[in-house]
C-alpha cells in the first residue's frame, strides 16, 4: 500500500475510535450536537442540491423518506427519537422542509410545490347516523361540550397557501397553476388577499417557531346581486341560489398550520378568528350560534335568511335570501379517526342534494306523475337489477341521490375545467361518486349493497353513472354558458 493509502486508513481508524469513545452515552449534549452538524451537512444548501446519491432516494414529489434517513450509518447509531427533532433545528440553517404527514423531508427552495396540496376534509351531513354515533361515543354530544354554527356559503372551496413570501391558491381538488383557467374575476381576490396571508403566517410564526407553511380555507362566492341601487360587475356568477354580491369574495372559515415535525394542524375556532382578525382578513366566519350539539341541530334553517350582503354592506333584497344552510363544528378541535375531524352541515331543504321519496295519495298508491318518472327511469334498467326487489328498491334508492343540487356542487369543485360536450363522461363521473358516497355512508344500505352479488353491483354502478349523465347532458348547455 502506499503512504498516502496508509495515512488514510489510519485517519479513518482514529475516526471510528473518537466517535465509539464519544458514543458511550448518546445522551451526552456533544453526541447531539453532532449529529445536528451532520444532518446540516447532508442537507445544508451547499452540500443537498449537488448530492447525486441523496437525489436518488427522492421519490417522484423530491420527498424523502425518514426511515431511508435512519439508514444512514453515521445517522444510526443515535438514538431515534432525535431525529425529527434535529432535523427541524436544521431546517434553520438548510432550505430543507417536511411533507404535510411529517414522515419525509425535501429541500425546499421557498416555492409552494404542487405536493404541497391538502384537500379539505368532506363535510358530512347532520343526518349521518354513523357520524352522530360517533359523536355519541366520544361524549362529545354532552351539554358542556360547546359547538360553533357559521353560515354556510353556496360558492366553491377556495384557499391560500403561505410560506411567508410565497403566496399560491387552491380550488377543491389542487393547487392552480398560473395559465390554469378559474371563476372570471377570481384574480381580483387572490390580490386583495395577499398580503393578509403573508401578515397571518408572521402572525403565527410569533407563536410557532417551526412553522413551514398556513393555509386558509373558505369560500369564494358572489357574482349576482340583483338591487335596483346595487351595479352590476363584470364577474362570473360562482353559484346560484342565494344572492350575495354583485362583485366576488372570499370568507376564511379554516386555518391549518404545517410545522413539520407534527405535520398539519387546524386551529381551535377562536384562535382562528382571532389569527385572522389580527391579520386584517376581511371577511371570517362568525358564529350564527354557539352552544351543545342539540341546540345547533333545533335551528331552523328553513326561514334562516343569509347574512353575508349586511356584512358587505349591501341593502336588503326585497324577496326572501334563504341560506344554504350552517356548517357545524366543535369550538375546540378533536380527531375522529380515519374520518378526519367532526365537521357537519345542516342544510336547507331547497339545497338537499337527495330527492325526496315520491309522494303517495290518499290511498296510498304514487301519483301519475311519480309512477311516469320511474317508470321512464326502469327503461334501460338491467335485468341482472330488475330480477331482484332487493336491487330494485335499492336503485330507486340510489337515483335519488343524483340530483341537480348535488351536480351543482359536483360542478364547484372543478370550475374551469369544463370546456365543451366532450367532458360530460367525466362529470357524470364525479357526479355518481359523489351520490354512491353520499347513499353507502348510511351503513344499511352499505350492508345490502354487500348482500348482493358483485354482477348486480356492477350492474347498479353502470345504471347509476346512466343516470348521471342524463342529468349532466340535461343541464349541459346552461354548465357551459355559465348559468347553471
Amino acid at each position: 500500500p502506499s503512504p498516502e493509502s496508509l495515512v488514510f486508513e489510519y485517519d479513518e481508524k482514529q475516526e471510528r475510535v473518537r466517535r465509539k469513545k464519544e458514543m458511550v452515552d448518546p445522551a451526552k449534549p456533544a453526541a447531539k450536537t453532532r449529529e445536528q452538524r451532520q444532518l446540516n451537512h447532508y442537507f445544508g444548501k451547499l452540500n443537498y442540491p449537488n448530492d447525486k446519491w441523496l437525489h436518488t432516494l427522492e421519490d417522484k414529489d423530491g420527498f424523502i423518506e425518514l426511515n431511508k434517513i435512519r439508514a444512514f450509518k453515521k445517522i444510526q447509531a443515535y438514538k431515534e427519537m432525535w431525529l425529527k427533532e434535529l432535523i427541524a433545528e436544521a431546517i434553520s440553517s438548510s432550505k430543507l422542509s417536511f411533507n404535510p404527514s411529517g414522515n419525509a423531508i425535501q429541500y425546499d427552495d421557498g416555492e409552494i410545490k404542487d405536493s404541497s396540496f391538502v384537500a379539505y376534509q368532506k363535510i358530512y351531513n347532520s343526518s349521518d347516523r354513523k357520524l352522530l354515533h360517533e359523536i355519541r361515543s366520544n361524549g362529545l354530544d354532552k351539554p358542556d361540550v360547546e359547538w360553533v354554527a357559521t353560515e354556510k356559503i353556496h360558492g366553491a372551496n377556495f384557499s391560500f397557501y403561505s410560506t411567508g413570501g410565497t403566496v399560491r391558491v387552491a380550488k377543491r381538488r389542487s393547487l392552480l397553476k398560473t395559465s390554469e383557467t378559474f371563476v372570471k374575476g377570481y384574480e381580483e381576490v387572490v390580490e386583495r388577499h395577499k398580503t393578509y396571508v403573508r401578515a397571518l403566517f408572521q402572525t403565527l410564526k410569533g407563536r410557532l417557531h417551526s412553522l413551514q407553511m398556513v393555509i386558509v380555507f373558505g369560500e369564494l362566492f358572489g357574482g349576482s346581486y340583483p338591487h335596483p341601487e346595487v351595479a352590476v360587475k363584470e364577474v362570473s356568477r360562482v353559484q346560484k341560489g342565494v344572492f350575495y354580491s354583485p362583485g366576488l369574495h372570499f370568507e376564511a372559515y379554516d386555518v391549518a398550520v404545517f410545522t413539520g415535525v407534527n405535520g398539519t394542524r387546524f386551529l381551535d375556532f377562536d384562535e382562528m378568528c382571532e389569527a385572522l382578525k389580527a391579520s386584517g382578513f376581511p371577511l371570517i366566519a362568525n358564529p350564527v350560534l354557539r352552544g351543545p350539539l342539540n341546540k345547533i341541530l333545533a335551528f331552523d334553517v328553513e326561514t334562516f335568511q343569509s347574512r353575508i350582503p349586511a356584512k358587505l354592506g349591501l341593502p336588503k333584497l326585497k324577496d326572501d335570501n334563504i341560506a344554504e344552510g350552517i356548517v357545524v363544528r366543535l369550538a375546540k378541535e378533536a380527531e375522529n379517526g380515519n374520518r378526519g375531524r367532526f365537521i357537519l352541515k345542516y342544510k336547507s331543504e331547497r339545497f338537499a342534494e337527495v330527492a325526496r321519496s315520491p309522494k303517495k295519495q290518499a290511498d296510498g298508491k304514487e301519483g301519475k306523475k311519480s309512477q311516469r318518472k320511474k317508470k321512464n327511469s326502469k327503461k334501460n334498467r338491467s335485468s341482472l337489477v330488475t330480477k331482484s326487489l332487493e336491487a330494485t328498491r335499492l336503485m330507486d334508492t340510489l337515483c335519488r341521490f343524483v340530483t341537480e343540487n348535488r351536480l351543482r356542487a359536483v360542478m364547484s369543485k372543478i370550475l374551469g375545467e369544463v370546456k365543451s360536450k366532450d367532458d360530460v363522461p367525466r362529470i357524470a363521473k364525479l357526479l355518481s361518486e359523489d351520490a354512491l358516497e353520499d347513499f353507502l355512508a348510511d351503513e344499511e344500505n352499505g350492508e345490502k349493497m354487500k348482500a348482493l352479488s358483485k354482477e348486480i353491483n356492477e350492474a347498479m354502478h353502470s345504471e347509476l353513472e346512466a343516470e348521471a349523465k342524463i342529468t349532466v347532458y340535461k343541464n349541459i348547455k346552461h354548465i357551459l354558458a355559465g348559468t347553471f
